[in-house]
């Protein structure tokens, strides 16, 4: 079901929801349409409809189901397809809470934010917003397990190639705060505040803000218990 478009202000962000259950899928498109700065361009039941959509228009964000059809084990697939193909197109997936790996693999695979289904519904429209602005959203239940995952996967890197505000970036992502939150706790712009976070993230060597996160977490610069930059 493709939705008609208006002329829209340039603040409204686009999506497409992929979902299976027809049930669900008209659910959360009502719940996302009534959000005045989103516009549900289409509804998908497999991801060749997800294509079909695309060819006719790139939307900011693609809400999936990782059992959409089609898609590969967890969704990978197609998550691999419009993360890595030429358009981009930022990935939110909505996982059950079980099998807890199945959710690590669509991180894996380039998702860039992950909840689970169980999710308040009024998280959700902020976490499409959040994506399309370019930043990472996690459900917290999978926060420890994913530091965890990279945490012993990978070594840490040093710190000692960080400015010191980048540090302070750094401990500020890692302790949980949006660009625009970091923005404010510095005052700085939220262009410096997101340039900080880049340059950042190429000098770790994190392919998402997710591994910002663990490094944070892994090298002492967020206190584990607290959740809160290290003194």
């Amino acid at each position: 079901m493709t939705h008609p478009s208006a002329t829209l202000p340039k603040s409204t962000t686009t999506l497409v929801l992929a979902e299976p259950r027809t049930g669900r899928r008209a659910r959360r498109a009502a719940l996302l349409a009534a959000e005045p700065d989103l516009e549900v361009m289409a509804t998908c039941s497999d991801e060749a409809e997800v294509h079909t959509q695309l060819e006719r228009r790139i939307p900011d964000v693609v809400l999936t189901d990782p059992r959409l059809p089609g898609t590969g084990p967890h969704g990978t697939g197609l998550i691999r397809r419009l993360t890595q193909g030429p358009h981009r197109i930022p990935v939110l997936v909505l996982a059950d809470p079980e099998p807890l790996h199945a959710a690590l693999e669509t991180l894996q695979a380039g998702a860039h934010g992950l909840l689970f289904k169980d999710t308040d519904d009024d998280r959700l429209p902020r976490a499409v917003r959040l994506v399309a602005d370019g930043q990472a959203v996690l459900s917290p239940r999978i926060t420890w397990p994913l530091i965890d995952a990279c945490v012993q996967r990978s070594p840490l890197p040093a710190l000692d190639r960080l400015t010191p505000r980048e540090r302070e970036v750094l401990a500020l992502t890692g302790a949980g705060l949006s660009i625009r939150e970091i923005a404010d706790r510095l005052v700085i712009s939220h262009f410096t505040a997101r340039t900080h976070v880049r340059r950042t993230m190429v000098k770790l060597g994190a392919r998402r803000r997710a591994g910002l996160v663990a490094i944070a977490y892994g090298a002492g610069v967020v206190h584990p218990r607290t959740h809160q930059p290290a003194p």
